[in-house]
């Protein structure tokens, strides 16, 4: 089993690869290519059998390391059920926190809950709205960004995790000081934001924004 603690393999729902016969969603190929590059597999998921390798061809995309359809899940269980997220890792050996799972309706969501994962609603394919709580991608490149800043690092922070009836609680403790990137050769501490209560901008987004999730991508 591979001992890292990132990201190793992709699952994603086939409504977010595949637009129509021999048609794949602006930016996937992409994505798909950097995945490869990286050594992360790809794993198409689909509720019914397909000759995966042959519609995938037609659209000019790459083989997934594995595709799974519902004959394939423990009982036939049904999109929504961890079952899927669990035969992905037992097949390619992996723990459930080495998976993210990229998906297009409140099924997919209920399904990266139900199995401990972390869920992407992938914009590009299926807007739903309000249903969902969950990270969104409004385009494949979104998913790279995710990855590549936030997953494919090993953890950096200590942490510890308290957790009484499941009502959990996660300290993170950084000294007052440490001082952080923020673009064009500035930086920001704890402090400006939490203290001072600044309004800090890393990029496009809020510090605060940043580093909690950061917290949250190690815990």
């Amino acid at each position: 089993m591979d001992e890292k603690n990132t990201v190793r393999a992709v699952a994603i729902d086939y409504k977010a690869v595949l637009c129509g016969p021999g048609q794949a969603h602006e930016g996937i190929a992409e994505l798909l290519r950097w995945l490869d590059e990286r050594d992360v597999a790809w794993v198409l998921l689909t509720n019914d059998p397909m000759d995966a390798k042959s519609a995938l061809a037609a659209a000019s995309l790459p083989e997934p390391a594995l595709h799974l359809c519902r004959d394939d899940i423990p009982n036939k269980a049904k999109r929504g059920n961890g079952a899927w997220l669990e035969a992905v890792a037992d097949r390619l050996d992996l723990r459930m926190n080495q998976l993210i799972l990229i998906g297009t309706s409140q099924f997919d969501w209920y399904t990266g809950i139900h199995a401990g994962v972390v869920h992407i609603h992938a914009r590009w394919a299926s807007r739903l709205g309000a249903k969902i709580t969950s990270l969104m991608s409004d385009e494949p490149a979104d998913v790279i960004e995710l990855l590549k800043y936030f997953l494919l690092h090993e953890p950096r922070w200590a942490f510890r995790l308290d957790d009484e009836d499941r009502a959990f609680a996660i300290r993170s403790m950084l000294p007052f000081n440490a001082r952080f990137p923020r673009g064009g050769g500035r930086t920001f501490t704890i402090k400006d934001i939490f203290t001072y209560e600044n309004t800090v901008k890393v990029g496009d987004e809020d510090a605060r924004d940043v580093l909690m999730l950061h917290l949250l991508c190690a815990a």
